[in-house]
């Protein structure tokens, strides 16, 4: 018995279906940008530079969908009838299809739903869907801060620390808010703290920062007042000048799509960020790629001539710092890598040099970590991120510096002549 025979009016009616689809996506489109994103399904949360690619991102595919779609809506309303002829002929094939991409979606959802149970709360270096799920839970200050809700004017005898930094100093990973190392800090300095003494230290870092990011965000920050600028500095942070003058140029429309789409998945889905990790440490372990530390060590060990305009990137920080009365004291926060084998060496010596060549008052914490067990100090095996107890390693080695005690001493006179 030959198969009935698909009217040519649904097909049409599945056309104008598609034009309409097509629409609505243009128009959001158009609505589309980062404030309305991170309201409606973002709860409000800081606009990140990673939050903004994604944004741009989803734009351009939004567009790209819906042109796609308003396209097979014109031809599916022209060719309605050769179109419902050869459904006619080809129903077997196309039952065969749909069946096959059933069977795909089946599998993914299948292996989501595994990996989401076999990961839990297991972040990566590079985020992943358990710590955007961890970010959604975390409270902002009117600033964008992680932290509580600062008064301009201070209480009487308050000594006020600014922390800038990127995701080691934000607390990626931790969910509670008072554990990343400038909250462990402030609560430190207040157990020993003198009667009458109060040290607020606000959390002002965020997960993808760079020292551009950093000294907006001292510009912002600026009113609060800090006694002492404290930048958490850490290895991710250098790019050579080349590198810089490219950021500073929009990238191509391919290039938002290449990295917007890969960050767009790796944020959301379990399954896919876990391949992406797991295939990138077989590349690393069969010698096809470079590790991430060996990354990093290279742009100072191969490039340490080319990162003058990062050099000027942290002078600018300092001396916006002082200009608005504060010390500043640059913290160099150790990778957690095996400490006895330290993978990013070269790194270390340029930021020494930086900082004895510049007169910049630096924590170099790595000797302080040398001792530690780099397992306990990271997240986990694919994190390399500070543990909580990493964040109270820290805290501790910036209170006990000569470098931070001395910023102190000097911060008591200038407070003492006022």
């Amino acid at each position: 018995m030959p198969h009935a025979k698909p009217p040519a009016r649904a097909v049409a009616r599945i056309g104008s279906a598609a034009i309409i689809i097509a629409i609505a996506l243009l128009a959001l489109a158009v609505v589309w940008n980062e404030r309305i994103v991170s309201t409606i399904f973002n709860k409000g949360l800081p606009i990140t530079p990673v939050f903004i690619i994604i944004v741009a991102t989803m734009r351009k595919l939004i567009v790209l969908v819906a042109i796609t779609i308003f396209i097979i809506g014109i031809l599916l309303r022209k060719y309605r009838i050769p179109i419902a002829r050869w459904m006619t002929r080809h129903r077997d094939t196309l039952t065969n299809i749909i069946v096959l991409v059933c069977t795909m979606l089946a599998l993914l959802i299948i292996g989501e739903i595994t990996a989401r149970a076999m990961l839990g709360k297991t972040t990566f270096d590079a985020g992943g869907p358990a710590h955007k799920d961890q970010t959604a839970q975390i409270t902002y200050n009117s600033y964008g801060f992680r932290d509580r809700e600062f008064p301009v004017e201070r209480p009487t005898g308050t000594v006020r620390v600014l922390a800038l930094g990127d995701s080691f100093t934000f607390g990626h990973g931790i969910e509670n808010d008072s554990l990343p190392w400038p909250k462990a800090l402030e609560r430190m300095l207040n157990e020993n703290a003198a009667d009458g003494t109060i040290y607020e230290v606000i959390n002002t870092g965020q997960n993808g920062y760079q020292p551009k990011d950093e000294l907006t965000t001292l510009e912002r920050a600026a009113p609060l007042g800090p006694d002492i600028v404290l930048l958490g500095y850490f290895y991710n942070d250098a790019a050579t000048d080349d590198t810089l003058r490219e950021l500073a140029e929009p990238p191509s429309t391919w290039s938002q799509l290449k990295s917007g789409t890969h960050l767009l998945l790796f944020s959301h889905s379990y399954l896919y960020g876990f391949l992406v990790v797991r295939w990138e440490m077989t590349r690393i372990n069969l010698g096809l790629k470079e590790s991430y530390p060996e990354r990093m060590n290279n742009v100072y060990r191969l490039h340490a001539g080319e990162l003058s305009m990062h050099k000027e990137q942290l002078m600018a920080i300092r001396s916006r710092a002082e200009t608005i009365g504060a010390e500043f004291v640059l913290v160099i926060i150790p990778a957690n890598y095996d400490f006895n084998d330290y993978p990013l060496m070269d790194g270390e010596q340029f930021m020494r040099r930086f900082c004895e060549e510049s007169r910049t008052a630096c924590i170099d914490l790595l000797d302080t970590v040398r001792d530690e067990d780099y397992r306990k100090t990271r997240l986990n095996e694919y994190d390399a991120h500070p543990s909580e107890y990493g964040h109270t390693v820290l805290a501790r080695a910036v209170m006990e510096s000569p470098e931070f005690r001395a910023a102190m001493v000097k911060t008591s006179a200038k407070r003492q002549k006022i």
